[in-house]
């Protein structure tokens, strides 16, 4: 449960969307998973793409990746524009219910 998560990487979920039928996936245009939003605090969307600049799936390779996610949160932390509003997504590709 959301107990479990939160002790073992001391993050805390604050919500879960289930979009069985893609809806809210093909507003958004998400073409692969993960493919990362970060929405500010006035619900407009500040940030789409890849989680990191490192498309690789090795597990070592992510110490040296730039954390784009991280960097656009920080930027609204600091009351700025997201320096890097959009970029690009990888990862598997989703299949949408025709």
């Amino acid at each position: 449960g959301a107990k479990t998560f939160k002790s073992s990487l001391k993050a805390e979920p604050s919500a879960i969307l289930l979009d069985a039928n893609g809806s809210v996936g093909k507003a958004y245009a998400a073409e692969v998973t993960p493919h990362m939003y970060v929405i500010d605090k006035n619900g407009a969307l500040a940030f789409m793409g890849g989680i990191d600049n490192n498309p690789s799936a090795d597990p070592a390779t992510i110490k040296g990746a730039k954390n784009h996610v991280r960097a656009a949160l920080d930027d609204l932390k600091a009351g700025k524009a997201v320096a890097e509003a959009i970029t690009r997504p990888y990862g598997c590709s989703i299949k949408y219910k025709s």
